[in-house]
């Protein structure tokens, strides 16, 4: 019996060992996939290139003129559902009268990774159905008026949630760090 448990338990603190290697040799392949996915989805929102340098303040990034990117999260039925956002804050349009705000507030969302129930929740899935990418540059009201999407309610509150909740943190961001002309 003792020459069971600890033969289990070699194999177990050997198996351990190797997992643990394995994680450091390949955490940084891994990174820079990801890094290279976020730079491909915030370019394909941006429509335009990305500077080589990004610079992140609590996962929020760009200025008023740009636009900015945020990465967020919100509950979805089966576990968290992790948002890239690009917001486009009001602006005033260079040819209306100072002060007067023109350019209303967009926001266009991805979904880079959920739990969501296969075949309920695929919508939100932008590289399998077009229905993130057909509301891309939605104000703040349209993405709380969608319509909820039978079997996916959850999913679709987690949607809405995550619009006000990106508009929250930009405005706390754009008072903590004003934008300057």
């Amino acid at each position: 019996m003792f020459k069971t448990l600890t033969a289990l338990t070699l194999i177990g603190a050997a198996c351990g060992l190797l997992l643990f290697a394995m994680n450091g040799i390949t955490r940084g392949d891994i990174e820079k996939n990801r890094t290279q996915k976020a730079r491909a989805i915030m370019a394909k929102l941006l429509k335009q290139p990305l500077p080589d340098k990004i610079f992140w303040v609590d996962d929020i990034s760009g200025s008023c003129q740009l636009g900015y990117f945020i990465k967020h999260a919100e509950n979805g039925y089966s576990g968290p559902i992790n948002f890239f956002a690009l917001y486009h804050p009001n602006l005033p349009d260079d040819e209306a009268p100072r002060g007067k705000t023109t350019r209303q507030e967009q926001l266009s969302l991805r979904v880079t990774r959920h739990q969501e129930t296969p075949g309920i929740g695929d919508f939100i899935d932008h590289k399998r159905n077009s229905y993130l990418p057909d509301l891309d540059q939605q104000s703040i009201a349209q993405w709380q008026n969608l319509d909820n999407i039978t079997g996916a309610t959850i999913t679709q509150r987690a949607i809405k949630k995550a619009a006000l909740n990106i508009q929250t943190r930009i405005r706390y961001h754009t008072e903590k760090y004003p934008c300057v002309e």
